[in-house]
């Protein structure tokens, strides 16, 4: 894995680096994800726990941002990760959390964004997205890696595009493609002739059938899967 040397300007000031915790109980994995964590120019390293009982101990005081979990340690099962995770959320409420896993179930993942994680990345995908899960959940914004994407629309019907659009009713898709287009609530009210409170319960229902949390998810999500061509000017992406 090549790693980028960056140089900062000298009159530009650093960010404050995202602290981040590692845990992962399989050695190479743990020094894979060390150096990955190294390699970034806007995170440090907080500490590293070897085991989930590592993790619920140190969990509680050390100092940091963002918790990088591996899922499956010491061949624990789902129920076993999900409540670390409950735990660790319940200790850290401060602290934001990124699931890494091997599971493409499902129900296992929607558990896991129930229990906490606010984004969740496969083992598989690329090692590059590790960096923007991290940036995200930093930011209390959502992030599923394309594998988890997947999986969550995995066994709805057709196409990858009518997976997702199978999820939405016809007012749901109407209303998240023209806010996602750069209308605001209240002008898509007025061109549906609907109420303010009925188009937000729309909006609010069609992020929810999709995961996703805030306004950037929105955009980039409308970006990616087609929904728009582009992203309105000022507009978080």
């Amino acid at each position: 894995m090549q790693t980028l040397s960056i140089e900062w300007p000298a009159a530009v000031p650093r960010p404050i680096p995202i602290r981040v915790m590692i845990a992962d109980d399989h050695p190479l994995v743990l020094m894979a994800l060390e150096r990955v964590i190294d390699s970034l120019p806007d995170v440090a390293l907080a500490g590293c726990a070897a085991s989930i009982a590592e993790l619920l101990d140190v969990s509680g005081h050390a100092s940091f941002d963002v918790l990088l979990m591996g899922f499956e340690m010491a061949g624990s099962g789902a129920a076993q990760g999900l409540d670390a995770l409950a735990e660790v959320r319940a200790s850290r409420p401060d602290a934001a959390i990124v699931v890494l896993t091997v599971s493409v179930d499902a129900q296992v993942l929607n558990a896991a964004l129930a229990r906490g994680a606010v984004a969740v990345i496969s083992k598989r995908d690329r090692v590059e997205l590790i960096h923007v899960a991290l940036v995200a959940a930093h930011a209390r914004e959502r992030y599923l890696g394309p594998r988890i994407r997947d999986a969550l629309y995995e066994g709805l019907p057709g196409s990858p595009a009518e997976q997702w659009r199978a999820r939405l009713t016809r007012r749901e898709f109407e209303v998240l493609r023209l806010y996602a287009s750069g209308h605001a609530i209240s002008d898509i009210a007025r061109q549906t002739e609907r109420s303010v409170k009925t188009i937000s319960a729309q909006k609010c229902r069609a992020m929810r059938k999709l995961n996703l949390s805030s306004d950037a998810d929105v955009y980039r999500f409308a970006l990616t899967s087609g929904m728009i061509s582009s992203v309105p000017r000022g507009s978080e992406t």
